[in-house]
């Protein structure tokens, strides 16, 4: 039952494969360049999300805590199975991050799945201008498994700090986008986030407008040399993280529903996982401290 604990970990990454980077990669100049917008920040609240797998309509709980704290705003995440889920395959997750309250860039997070027989954690720091990933899988027997990757891209994203930069922006019209470096775990790739429909949506018996937003990967061709890197690194065996369960399976697309409104609150996150369906979750309880 290896989607079930993609219930937890992909609200919070979507795993990467890209090679790290000594030097700012040729896909910097993709980058947009546009401002945080108007629409202000969460305020203290606290967000429960139900996620759900095919038939199983509530396989895991995710809550989030917002905390603006000065010049900062800090995102605690807890989520894990329940019930069928979680008797077949117990996991849980936690995430931690600091963001900028103005730029909305990320200062640090750091992100730790729980699982029978093992736990993993991963730290990253996005300061000096640099991504740099500490990865730690300690396992039920033997030995500490220790990762670290370093890259140079700046500025970059995790997934989260995105989340609050893109709700910031008008999303007025279906089509706009914006391109954006996004550390998913440890290595940044360029993901174009644009507005593909803006419709109602049911949330808790309530119609309210809505705009729903989809998570792409960004074309791009890379240079000779980091072509020649990236075949090096593959035959040498560095690309493999020792720290990466083997997953059969990839991300073919990720959408979100947000409210169309002064909240802009994220109402449903859909990751759809190619062979084995989608894996999302909704929002079904907002409390704002």
């Amino acid at each position: 039952m290896k989607s079930n604990r993609l219930l937890i970990s992909a609200l919070f990454a979507v795993s990467s494969t890209l090679p790290c980077y000594a030097q700012a990669p040729s896909w910097v100049s993709l980058l947009s360049k546009a401002a945080p917008g108007s629409f202000a920040p969460l305020p203290a609240c606290e967000m429960t999300f139900d996620a759900g797998w095919k038939d199983i309509a509530k396989a895991g709980q995710v809550k989030v805590t917002v905390v603006p704290a000065g010049d900062t705003i800090k995102v605690l995440a807890k989520g894990a199975d329940v019930g069928a889920a979680a008797a077949l395959l117990p996991i849980e997750g936690e995430y931690a991050g600091v963001i900028d309250s103005a730029t909305f860039l990320p200062k640090a997070m750091e992100q730790t799945e729980k699982r029978k027989g093992s736990v993993l954690i991963s730290a990253v720091d996005f300061s000096g201008g640099k991504v740099t990933a500490n990865k730690t899988l300690k396992p039920a027997t033997g030995d500490e498994i220790k990762v670290t990757k370093e890259n140079v891209v700046a500025p970059a994203f995790d997934l989260v700090s995105a989340a609050l930069f893109i709700r910031s922006q008008p999303l007025k019209e279906v089509g706009e986008s914006y391109v954006l470096a996004i550390a998913p775990q440890s290595s940044p790739k360029p993901l174009t986030i644009t507005v593909v429909e803006r419709a109602k949506y049911t949330y808790n018996g309530n119609s309210i407008d809505a705009i729903k937003l989809e998570l792409k990967q960004t074309p791009y061709v890379l240079t000779k040399e980091e072509t020649e890197k990236q075949a090096a690194a593959a035959k040498s065996g560095s690309l493999s993280d020792k720290t990466k369960e083997a997953f059969k399976g990839h991300v073919s697309s990720l959408s979100a529903w947000i409210s169309d409104d002064d909240k802009r609150l994220p109402l449903e996150i859909s990751v759809d996982i190619a062979p084995i369906g989608a894996v999302g979750a909704k929002l079904v309880e907002f409390k704002q401290n």
